[in-house]
């Protein structure tokens, strides 16, 4: 079982062993054996009907990452409609909504056969222009702080690492801006995939999805080194 079924379990899990410096000797990640999931199980309270049908674990060789562009102190009913397996608080606690081999009819367009859909909790910049950031929408918008989305971006890091382990087949990371680009080409946003993103294909050894037909490909600021680091292993 990938799941334990209650309706509001924690669980605290540690990461799996891996590499800890950063390529090109920029410094080091918080290391991965390090990192802990808080993985609030939701997934009795979040629609059934989003759901297809249970894959095989071999099915699932991709997680595509998103940012909800919402404000905080959503209420806790509404978080649970969000359409994606995962959702990962500003607070670093991960709401598991639905299972990981659930096929889900929303979220990641035509990679939902494949994939795990996560989003994170926010509004960040979706690009930004000459040094100033550019948002999609005028709500809520909210800057980029390191310290600010630290316990985020290693909340998000610990679920990447626990899908690592767990199925088989993962293989690739994406961007929704690769799959949806006419209206999401911000999404999740250079500093998200920078830190998120970017960190698993340094340290997971995940590799950065082709783009799609419907998509537009990751630019390149968005492929800089990850800035929030942590003590050597």
């Amino acid at each position: 079982m990938l799941l334990i079924r209650a309706s509001v379990a924690r669980q605290e899990v540690s990461g799996a062993s891996g590499r800890t410096r950063l390529a090109g000797g920029e410094g080091y990640a918080a290391p991965v054996s390090s990192l802990s999931l808080r993985l609030v199980d939701r997934t009795a309270c979040s629609p059934a009907s989003y759901r297809v049908r249970e894959r095989a674990p071999g099915e699932v060789d991709l997680v595509v990452l998103h940012q909800t562009a919402t404000p905080p102190g959503v209420a806790e009913s509404a978080l649970d409609r969000t359409k994606a397996h995962a959702l990962v608080l500003d607070s670093g606690s991960v709401l598991q909504l639905h299972g990981w081999l659930e096929r889900l009819r929303f979220g990641s367009g035509p990679w939902n056969s494949r994939c795990v859909t996560i989003e994170h909790r926010a509004n960040l910049p979706g690009r930004y222009h000459l040094g100033s950031p550019r948002w999609a929408g005028k709500v809520a918008r909210e800057e980029w702080s390191a310290e600010g989305r630290r316990a985020q971006v290693l909340g998000a890091r610990a679920l990447l690492a626990r899908l690592r382990e767990e199925l088989p087949a993962l293989r690739f990371v994406g961007a929704h801006r690769q799959v949806d680009a006419p209206r999401k080409g911000g999404c999740p946003g250079p500093d998200l995939w920078r830190e998120v993103g970017e960190w698993a294909v340094r340290e997971l050894g995940l590799e950065v999805v082709a783009t799609a037909p419907t998509g537009a490909d990751l630019p390149p600021d968005w492929r800089r080194a990850p800035t929030i680091l942590g003590e050597p292993g």
